[in-house]
């Protein structure tokens, strides 16, 4: 069985109009949902928190985007 991903930082947060906890960047839905989900969900939304972390940082500035070379 795959943890949870939680810190213990249950805050939630909304930028551009996605509510995600500071956290674990899970949405709600995935929260509440998380003891429900089979593994190979689990997985899925693990990589997703990974990459929505990413998208927000990546807009508020904390990270350079990726310029693309011609």
């Amino acid at each position: 069985m795959k943890d949870s991903p939680c810190i213990r930082v249950c805050q939630i947060h909304t930028v551009e109009g996605l509510a995600y906890c500071a956290g674990c960047y899970r949405i709600p839905e995935e929260i509440e949902y998380w003891t429900r989900f089979e593994d190979h969900i689990k997985e899925y939304v693990s990589e997703q928190c990974y990459n929505r972390r990413h998208n927000i940082h990546e807009s508020m500035g904390f990270i350079k985007k990726n310029k693309k070379k011609d």
